[in-house]
């Protein structure tokens, strides 16, 4: 990326190396902030870095803030991959040795659906093509799926509310 992929409060990248299609991504106020410390450099992002570099980064900067704040983020987990062939590979090690780029990706996708956003938005951004792919990413719990549902309802109603007390208050201006 350089500063010609900026349009206005948007990020453009023409075309991804995995699907080939080109993305979209709002500038929010969290990136704008990185931009704007950057904005006289030639690139006008920071310097890139390997993936593995960047993801040993993220990696100390969980460990880091795992002793000071989180403790969840020492917490020794167990976690499951499945391999090629249908094996199960099983790890025990700390929780930030598994946090990664990738985590952050899927992280937002899941953030992303329950503040509320539409999937097709988040699959345009994210650059999945295919729903099976997408939800795959997406980790939501069922008890977030029934907070979600009753939050639409409950703004579903609050909307319905505001309506009809304009429309009485328009039938009382007569």
């Amino acid at each position: 990326m350089t500063k010609k992929s900026i349009k206005g409060n948007i990020i453009q990248i023409q075309e991804t190396e995995k699907t080939e299609e080109g993305v979209a991504i709002p500038i929010l106020p969290e990136l704008e902030k990185i931009l704007k410390k950057y904005k006289d450099t030639e690139r006008g992002f920071p310097q890139p870095i390997s993936d593995g570099k960047l993801n040993e980064f993220i990696k100390d900067i969980c460990r880091i803030v795992g002793k000071k704040a989180d403790k969840s983020l020492s917490e020794i987990i167990t976690h499951r991959k499945k391999l090629a062939g249908g094996e199960i590979e099983l790890r025990t090690e700390p929780l930030y040795k598994f946090v990664s780029t990738h985590v952050g990706r899927r992280s937002f996708a899941t953030n992303a659906i329950t503040l509320g956003i539409p999937t097709e938005f988040v699959k345009k951004i994210t650059g999945h093509k295919s729903d099976e792919a997408f939800w795959a990413y997406v980790k939501i719990k069922p008890t977030e799926y029934a907070n979600l549902t009753a939050n639409a309802y409950q703004q579903k109603a609050e909307q319905e509310a505001i309506r009809l007390k304009k429309l009485t208050e328009m039938e009382g201006v007569k």
